[in-house]
Formats: C-alpha cells, structure tokens, sequence
C-alpha cells in the first residue's frame, strides 16, 4: 500500500511538473515575465526609464504576435503541402535550417526590457535582432493573409495533381516522427500513390527526406479533401486518438500497420477493431490478438511480415570465431502506465552497463526508446546515470539521429526489452537477450511473451557479461531464432515487401473478397 502510495504521489508530481512547464512556456506568462523584468530596472535605478517602458511595450507586441502567428497560418491554411524549401508566396516557410520558432522568440525577448533599461541603444539592437529573424515568417505570413484564396486554391490543385490513391496518417505528440521514418523505405516502392497525411507540422521536422508528398491537414474538413482526390486506402502506422477523424470516412478502406511488431500489451487494444484490416507480421501475432479476446471479423487479420527488415537488415550467420563483440542495447520506454513498462532503464539497465565496462573484446551501443524517460521520473533518472556511464567508458550512446537498422547491421548482439526490436532483430538471425526485468519463471515468461522463446533470458543486469561470453562461447538457439522468427515475422515466397504492396493493391481494387492470412492475397 505504501508502494501504491509513493507510486501515485510520483505520478502526480510529474503531471504537476508537466503543467508547470506549460505554464512557464505559455504566451501569457512570457508576457508577465516581460512586465516584470522592468522592476530589477526599477529597484536599481530609482526609476523607469521611458526608454524601458517602450521597450516593454514593444516586446508585448511582438510577443502578441507570435502568440497568434500559427493561429491565423492555421486558418488561412488548413490544407498545406509541406515542403522542405518552399516559395514566399505559395509554399511554406519550413526550412530545416530556420530554426528560431515563435515560441523561442517569444522567451528570448523577455529579456529585451531589462536589457533597455541598462543600455537603451543595446536594448534597441537587441529587439531588432529578434524581429529580423521573424521577418521572413512574418512577410510569408503577410503574403498568406492577403492571397487566402489563391493560394488555398493552389494547395487543393497540389493534391489533385498527386493522383492519390493510399494516405498514410500520421498523428501524435513529440517524437513521434520515428513511425512514419520506418515505413519511408517501403512506401517509397509501391507501385501506387501515395501521400503522407500529417496532423501536426512538428512532425514534419523530424522525419526523413522523403520523395512521397507530404501535406498538413488541421481539420476534420480538409481530411475530406483526400476522400474527394481519390484516396482508397488509408494506412495507420499508430494509434493516436486523431484517426478516429479519418476513420469516420466509410467510403474508404483503413488498415492498421502498425510502428512494430511485439508483446506489448498496447498490440492488444480493443482500438484495433476499427479498422478494416489489421496487417501484422505473422501467425504468432494473430495468435495474441485471438487470444486477448478481441471479437475479430473475419478476414481482419492478415499477414505481411516486416517489409523493412527485408529492406534494410542483413541477413548473415551468427558469429562463431570473431575476437571482438558488438552489443546493441536497445531498452524499450517506460510506458504510459506501470502495467505497460517493460523497460530496463532503471537500476537493472545500470547495472547491466556497468557489468560491461573494462570488457577489452566488447563494444557497446546503447540506443534507447525515442521516449524513454518522458512520463517516469526514476526511468529518466536511471536514463541520465546510463548516459554518464556510456560517457565515462567510451560506450555510444546512439540518440534518435542514429537509425537503428543501421545499427543492428552493425551490431553481433542485441540486448532488448519486450520491444518490436527484439522481433525485427530476429531477421538477422544473430543471437538475441531479452531482459526479464519482471523476473518470471521461464513457463510465464513464454507464455506472457511468446516471441522470448527465441532469446536468452537475462534475470539480473550483473549477470550480463558471463551471459554474453557463454553466448558466445556456444550459441545454442540458432534454430529456434529461426522458427520464431518465421512465426513472428511470417514466410512468404515472394517476401515481405511485395506481400504488402499485393494486400494493398487488392484493398484499391475494390474486390469483395478479403485477403487470406496466408502467403496467399484473396480475391
């Protein structure tokens, strides 16, 4: 009861936390700091200078401003192609190297009437700065208000032109780029057209250089734009509660794709039977959906493998005679909910690190979840001791700028959670470790987490370097990674990539007929 009690009261800091920093980093509050930095000003000089004051003045302005540039963007431009360069007139100003948002202007300009009242000319120069680098988004916007029409116009007129035929919905809070990046590769060769359909424009800014085109949708409304340019099939790369906006289109077809296939608990949500189509790897992911209860439809479910580990992972036999040895720890995120944490970021995952150091033969990269550390307060003070470490001892730490395919192409061995990276690692066929940070037997562990079968079971993060150097003394499970992995993953005689251009293309068809869920598309 005490645990429940520490666990609630930390749960509750960080919501509070959480609202705080909003707080600080709203408008209004930046506005009152601006006010408020006049009384050093006051209490050191005597007095306010009228040269402060009008800087005040001029920063609330500004300030104003930026609150309301991406209000009145939004409105004049709900439907928008997204674009990394684009015109002053017609695109959007939306340069990767731009990086001052209104927001930052917006706390760097508090300052600017403090900085006045101690030297008026600095204080001047100051702001003026802060407003040149506004300028071009200011001018764009400008151009934007007074040519509504035209250039709404000439955004519907970019998507008729695309011909498109499947969308792809991307939704989310930050960080999320990294389930749209996954799939970029395999889009990218479907004989079909497709455009990416974003809700937010601050994922646009972390995803990878795309050649598919790419538009923002504020609205309901727009999202009824796609439905009249001829979109078909909607693809759902997560579950965010925004696709219920797209879903409500029932002249459409939607498919869930998922961002990764695994044991999670979140792979068995009740959401997933909204879609027409739920396209997973193999039959050991049917399994978990039957077995959860969800009153599938007939036909929902279908197998198409991992397309990107076709892509993008080498497939080569496990080392047998190599001195030196690559680890890839990939820990998993906290989860929303202590039920959903499968992570070792925590004393578990320091520990296993801090086993590994002084290991002349081993070379460690540790690349963790994109959201590790974001609602759990222990997992991110686990997170910050795990990067001292990797700093201290030389290990990568390899953040989100690293792609991770690349990294298990480097790498002789993974260490991970419950995560879908355990699974698309077992297309490599190298050998695999999977903590049990619950410490289960090995029965529960196998039933609770099927596709542990094909992994080592690490109990205790101590015990990580005598586990590696058995492994790799004498690895034992190299045929049953491979049985699991045709079950996790599926086996398809044409491979995974033209399985899911082949359901695809069937879902544009209009046939009545499902796909099986076997290697076979249905009529």
């Amino acid at each position: 009861m005490f645990i429940d009690f520490l666990s609630g009261r930390e749960l509750t800091m960080q919501v509070l936390n959480g609202k705080f920093k909003n707080f600080l980093g709203s408008y209004k509050t930046l506005m009152f700091i601006s006010l408020l930095s006049l009384l050093p000003a006051m209490l050191w000089q005597g007095e306010i200078s009228a040269g402060a004051y009008f800087a005040a003045l001029a920063v609330l302005a500004f300030q104003y401003v930026l609150s309301v540039h991406g209000r009145i963007h939004t409105l004049c431009l709900p439907l928008e192609r997204l674009t990394d360069g684009g015109d002053h007139l017609y695109g959007t100003f939306n340069k990767r190297w731009y990086r001052p948002t209104a927001r930052k202007l917006a706390r760097t300009s508090a300052l600017c009437p403090l900085i006045t009242a101690i030297s008026g000319s600095l204080g001047i120069i100051y702001l003026v700065v802060l407003v040149a680098f506004y300028l071009p988004r200011g001018l764009y916007l400008f151009n934007l208000m007074r040519n509504t029409e035209k250039i709404r116009e000439r955004q519907w007129q970019y998507l008729l032109d695309e011909k498109p035929q499947v969308a792809v919905h991307m939704a989310g809070t930050q960080n999320v780029a990294y389930q749209i990046n996954q799939w970029l590769p395999v889009l990218e060769k479907m004989p079909f057209q497709i455009v990416i359909v974003l809700r937010e424009k601050h994922i646009h800014r972390s995803m990878l250089p795309t050649s598919l085109p790419v538009f923002f949708a504020k609205t309901l409304r727009e999202l009824e734009h796609f439905e009249t340019a001829g979109i078909k099939t909607v693809l759902y790369p997560a579950n965010p509660q925004k696709n219920a906006q797209f879903l409500r289109l029932h002249t459409m077809s939607h498919f869930f794709i998922n961002h990764g296939e695994s044991d999670k608990a979140v792979n068995q949500s009740k959401m997933l039977l909204a879609y027409d189509k739920l396209l997973v790897g193999g039959p050991m992911a049917e399994r978990r959906l039957r077995g959860s209860g969800l009153r599938l439809h007939d036909g929902q479910v279908v197998h198409v493998g991992r397309p990107q580990t076709e892509l993008r992972l080498d497939k080569i036999s496990p080392h047998a005679t190599q001195t030196n040895i690559t680890v890839l720890y990939a820990p998993t995120w906290e989860g929303f909910t202590e039920d959903s944490n499968y992570s070792s970021v925590s004393d578990f995952g320091i520990a296993l690190l801090e086993s590994l150091v002084g290991s002349s033969n081993i070379r460690v990269i540790f690349k963790p979840h994109p959201w590790t550390g974001s609602v759990n307060g222990a997992t991110a003070r686990a997170y910050q001791q795990m990067q001292a470490i990797c700093a201290k001892h030389d290990f990568q730490h390899a953040g989100s700028d690293h792609d991770l395919y690349d990294l298990m192409n480097q790498s002789d061995i993974l260490i991970s959670d419950v995560s879908s990276v355990m699974n698309e690692y077992l297309y490599t066929e190298k050998p695999i470790i999977m903590t049990n940070t619950r410490h289960l037997d090995e029965k529960m562990l196998h039933e609770q987490f099927p596709s542990s079968c094909a992994a080592y079971i690490l109990s205790t993060g101590e015990a990580g370097l005598s586990l590696l150097q058995r492994i790799d003394s004498h690895d034992s499970m190299v045929d049953r990674r491979r049985q699991v992995c045709n079950d996790s993953l599926g086996d398809f005689p044409g491979g995974s990539l033209e399985r899911f251009s082949e359901v695809i293309m069937q879902s544009l068809s209009r046939t009545t007929q499902p796909p099986s869920t076997n290697g076979e598309v249905g009529a």
